[in-house]
């Protein structure tokens, strides 16, 4: 992590890794002030249980049976 910036890249690796586990690898919220946390796309679902004190968001990963459907308006 740059101290300057606060900028953290990761290194490149080989073949398909899932976000959430890119991010878990890098053991970044290890390296962050514990009041900082982290917000992700679908990507990133679960990302509060890497944080030590849970701040982290992500959307709602869908139902598999898709959303409700509404009746019609009467």
């Amino acid at each position: 992590m740059d101290e300057h910036s606060g900028r953290d890249v990761s290194d490149s690796v080989p073949g398909p890794w899932a976000d959430i586990q890119l991010l878990k690898t890098s053991r970044l919220f290890t390296r962050l002030p514990k009041s900082v946390g982290g917000i992700g796309d679908l990507g990133y679902v679960g990302i509060g249980a890497l944080h030590p004190l849970g701040l982290g968001a992500s959307p709602r990963q869908a139902s598999p049976e898709g959303p409700p459907v509404r009746g019609p308006e009467v």
